[in-house]
């Protein structure tokens, strides 16, 4: 359900990574310990992010068994390929964790952890896992944080620097609504903005007419 509703709001990689993550963990449980690692390292490919939380399923499971096994095997080749990508694609910066951010996860966390029974020690370890790696995140600048919190870097940097850009948008768009293109005409001088009649899968819906944008585009500044 998850992975579905990721979908929904156009988050396709990180749904694909998801799903990749549960299918290692399956391989794993029934003892195809090659499929897993091959799954995993997948998964990371297709999302980091879900890698990197596969990796925190396997810690938590080679805790809670007292073996490495899954640790190598799920987490191993997942870190192999999120290392890989951040050295072939250095990211350049970091994300801010807002304290309200973290303090929101640990509250969640600490009622999960009150509401669990006491056999339930996978569980429980998985839930301290990733309070701790929450708790990292927190400590330790990564690209892992809030877009939010950057916003007004990044329209800092369009003021003072004032790039040509192009602003395609789907004004029924639900998630991203369209008033979100008006900060880019304020802050910008040279902006060029379309805003098409099509929603938030502006791609799926209108792919040639943006491809075509995009040409002109960059044909008008060569």
């Amino acid at each position: 359900m998850a992975a579905l509703g990721d979908v929904w709001i156009g988050r396709l990689t990180f749904a694909l990574g998801v799903s990749l993550a549960l299918a290692a963990g399956l391989a794993a449980m029934r003892g195809r310990w090659l499929w897993a690692g091959l799954l995993a390292a997948v998964c990371a490919a297709a999302s980091p992010v879900a890698g990197a939380l596969l990796g925190l399923a396997a810690l938590s499971a080679a805790l809670a068994r007292r073996s490495p096994r899954a640790l190598l095997t799920l987490a191993g080749p997942a870190a192999a390929v999120v290392l890989a990508l951040a050295a072939l694609f250095p990211e350049g910066g970091y994300e801010p964790y807002p304290i309200r951010s973290f303090a929101a996860t640990m509250v969640v966390v600490l009622a999960f952890l009150s509401a669990l029974p006491r056999a339930a020690r996978l569980l429980r370890i998985g839930a301290w896992v990733y309070l701790l790696a929450c708790v990292a995140c927190l400590a330790v600048h990564s690209p892992i944080g809030s877009n939010v919190e950057r916003y007004d870097e990044w329209h800092a940097y369009f003021r003072a620097h004032t790039p040509p850009t192009l602003v395609v948008w789907g004004k029924n768009d639900y998630i991203f609504p369209s008033e979100g293109a008006a900060p880019y005409n304020r802050d910008l001088s040279d902006v060029e903005t379309h805003l098409l009649d099509t929603g938030h899968f502006a791609l799926e819906t209108h792919g040639e007419e943006i491809a075509s944008r995009i040409e002109k585009f960059f044909s008008h500044g060569a």
